[in-house]
């Protein structure tokens, strides 16, 4: 089917050639226009994120370039020449006559950067590569997935073999990854299907004994195609511990349950009819905890008036955020000294908070963590020296007094020596 690139509206046409762009470069990302798009709606970016790759300017226009649409590609160029991009793309359902393309040619040489028209022919032959696209929003195929779902609820028609129950159901799952340009699905059924959600897995919904499993086809795609949910909440007077865990959830991250009896109203918007409103279900937050790509390492020194008189190494190797804050954790290379630093962005206030966890370690690998702890019981200042340089300055109350075995450790030490 050919697409009538005239009856599409900006918004509809900017949608779907984003998310072509998307398929065919992985790495693309969507520019929310909202605040400017600086002369283009999709970007694609060198490895790091730094360095714009290639740039690209959506343009629904059908028919010919007038010259006031000559004046708006002129514009965005002008502001996307600000990034400095390698190669500025225009994304247009025109394909240019000689005077069009001689006006493009002359626009070439007013930068130092690779200009390049993509119109209605290369459109056409890209879309024609990714059917669900083209079907998704040209023949609302959204409605066909939610069809397709509620055919899954209900497939009991006259089977009679196992090859039969799996031929059709691997036609329902082939016919839902053809018709969404956002989502794949995959489906298990019987036991497996209560288990843990396979890695990359965006959504999991069980329908009575199988799982529906949601992936993205691109990266971004979650952006493009956001699944949000509304919660509504009630409580009642010995619900303080509860409402306060729900709130530290929302501030930071920290994983919650919260019981059916305190749920009002729930609402899922999802892809595929996956969605809805629901009532009598229990809600599990996770939490935002993740581990660090590139671990960095911070510094706590123990400090009496302006003098350092210990210094420890700590690695920063996990974080969790929320809405108003943000936590990190790590621990030092013997494993006994764990780290744990809250920031409230609301208030503009950290804490930090220390564990000792002691394990099977040879005297001299422990003796230098000992010694700093020995000088951190003689103050109640520390200092957080912070990757760059930056300086975080704190107080609490002192270490409890014990003797951590200071001495049996050095003469151990001694003798491993």
């Amino acid at each position: 089917m050919r697409i009538r690139w005239e009856d599409l509206n900006s918004d509809s046409y900017e949608d779907m050639v984003a998310v072509l762009l998307s398929r065919l470069h992985p790495d693309c990302q969507r520019i929310d226009g909202k605040g400017g798009d600086g002369g283009r709606d999709v970007q694609i970016v060198a490895l790091g994120g730094c360095q714009i790759v290639q740039a690209f300017e959506l343009k629904s226009f059908t028919g010919r370039m007038t010259p006031s649409r000559r004046q708006q590609v002129k514009r965005s160029l002008k502001r996307a020449a600000n990034l400095k991009p390698p190669c500025w793309v225009l994304v247009v359902p025109i394909d240019p006559t000689p005077k069009e393309w001689k006006w493009f040619s002359y626009l070439k040489q007013e930068y130092d950067f690779e200009l390049i028209w993509r119109g209605k022919t290369w459109l056409d032959e890209k879309m024609s590569m990714f059917p669900d696209i083209q079907r998704y929003f040209v023949k609302n195929a959204a409605e066909e997935t939610f069809h397709l779902l509620a055919q899954l609820r209900e497939e009991e028609a006259m089977i009679t073999t196992a090859p039969i129950a799996l031929q059709r159901l691997q036609k329902l799952r082939q016919r839902l990854n053809e018709i969404d340009p956002y989502f794949r699905y995959e489906l298990s059924t019987g036991v497996s299907a209560w288990g843990s959600s396979p890695v990359g897995v965006i959504m999991s919904v069980i329908i009575k004994h199988m799982r529906v499993d949601v992936y993205e086809k691109y990266v971004d795609a979650l952006k493009d195609r956001p699944i949000t949910t509304n919660v509504e909440l009630k409580f009642g007077p010995g619900d303080e511990v509860l409402r306060e865990s729900i709130q530290s959830a929302v501030d930071y991250g920290h994983s919650v349950t919260i019981p059916s009896g305190a749920i009002a109203g729930f609402t899922v918007d999802a892809p595929a009819g996956l969605g809805g409103n629901f009532t009598g279900v229990e809600l599990t937050i996770g939490s935002s905890m993740e581990e660090l790509d590139e671990p960095f390492s911070i510094r706590l020194n123990v400090m009496k008036g302006d003098r350092n008189i210990a210094g420890w190494p700590v690695e920063i190797t996990q974080r969790q955020a929320g809405l108003n804050g943000a936590i990190i954790k790590g621990c030092d290379e013997t494993g006994w000294l764990h780290v744990q630093i809250t920031a409230n962005l609301k208030e503009q206030k950290m804490n930090g908070r220390i564990r000792l966890i002691p394990k099977p370690a040879l005297p001299a690998i422990v003796l230098p963590l000992l010694r700093w702890l020995r000088a951190l019981q003689s103050t109640r200042c520390i200092t957080i020296i912070l990757p760059g340089g930056m300086k975080i300055n704190g107080s609490g109350p002192p270490l409890p007094e014990g003797k951590y075995g200071f001495k049996l450790v050095e003469a151990l030490a001694y003798l491993q020596e």
